[in-house]
Formats: structure tokens, C-alpha cells, sequence
């Protein structure tokens, strides 16, 4: 198996850039007449783009100390937006015109 470390990584990064900019002048460049099939240039670039994301969240993976990829923070409450209704339940009754619309 093959050790993707730093320098690997970083290869594989500048690699990917290399392979975009290829595809982006292949994409620029007219058709030849007669010809009936091309690579699809954008869908090279956009694989290209996501690989890279997944390099470059592998390198930030490596700098980790616990060795974990990259996650978002866990939502504040169970689903997320009960604590969103709770917090404006809560800001809306500090609003003194609270009681005109709730009819206390």
C-alpha cells in the first residue's frame, strides 16, 4: 500500500493543477470538422476539482494530530432546528410588542 505523506500529497496536488490547466486549453481549442467524439473537458476539469478538494483535505488530515479528515461542528440541539426555534421563541418574548401578538 502506498504511503501518502507529505510529499505525495503535494505531488498529487500540483499534478492536479497540471491536469487542469491541460484540460482548460484542450477546452479552448476549436473542434476538428468531421471528428465524431471528444473528451468532455469540463467534466475532466470538474473531477480534477474534486480530487483536489479530497487532496487537500487529506493534507490537512496529515497536519491533525488525532489523524481524523475534516468535519463540520456538531449543530447546537438534537435536529439543529428545534435550538433555532427555541432561540427565537426565546428573543421574541424579550420584544415588548410580544404580548400584543400573543395575547397576554
Amino acid at each position: 500500500m502506498i504511503d501518502m505523506n507529505y510529499e505525495m500529497t503535494i505531488s498529487a496536488i500540483l499534478a492536479t493543477f497540471v491536469l487542469i490547466a491541460f484540460a482548460y486549453y484542450k477546452s479552448k481549442q476549436p473542434k476538428e470538422i468531421g471528428k465524431a467524439w471528444t473528451v468532455p473537458w469540463m467534466a475532466v476539469i470538474f473531477l480534477c476539482i474534486l480530487s483536489l478538494l479530497m487532496l487537500i483535505n487529506h493534507l490537512f488530515t496529515l497536519n491533525n494530530p488525532e489523524g481524523k479528515p475534516l468535519q463540520r461542528p456538531p449543530i447546537r440541539g438534537a435536529i439543529g432546528v428545534s435550538s433555532l426555534s427555541q432561540d427565537f421563541e426565546h428573543l421574541s418574548r424579550q420584544s415588548p410588542s410580544y404580548s400584543k401578538y400573543r395575547g397576554h
